[in-house]
């Protein structure tokens, strides 16, 4: 069981690495102990914004489990981008606890549950339309 922790964390640097919209990453954490795996990336996309991804995860007779998870994407002045997490903490949304924070901490939104590289998958998609300028204008 523990190959496959340790094949998705590698699946990830391999992401990490040709994803267009990662300019350089970091991992902070990797580790897999007890049949669960957990990293912590920290990452500068192309246009000079960082992202923070946390994920905790295992596999059981369903197949890949996760537990909490935040994806944390800001500018390089501190502004938020969106965040999505599954912290127990909106109990009123429909998703719950799966939701969104969209460009400031208080629009919290909806949203199905999501890993990290659905996570990178839509960030390079909005770098590469071009619907985020860069920190810098």
């Amino acid at each position: 069981m523990s190959d496959r922790l340790i094949e998705r964390i590698e699946l990830l640097r391999g992401e990490l690495i040709r994803n267009p919209a990662i300019a350089a990453f970091q991992f902070l954490q990797d580790t897999v102990a007890e049949g669960i795996g957990f990293f912590r990336v920290l990452a500068t996309l192309v246009n000079g914004d960082f992202l923070q991804l946390v994920e905790r995860f295992e596999y059981d007779s369903d197949g890949l489990c996760f537990g909490k998870y935040s994806f944390h994407w800001q500018r390089a002045d501190g502004t938020l981008v969106c965040r999505w997490d599954n912290a127990p903490h909106h109990p009123e949304l429909s998703t719950f606890p799966h939701h969104l924070h969209d460009l400031d901490e208080a629009n919290i939104l909806p949203h199905a549950p999501i890993d990290v590289f659905d996570v990178l998958s839509i960030i390079e998609q909005r770098l590469d339309n071009d619907q985020w300028k860069p920190s810098a204008e």
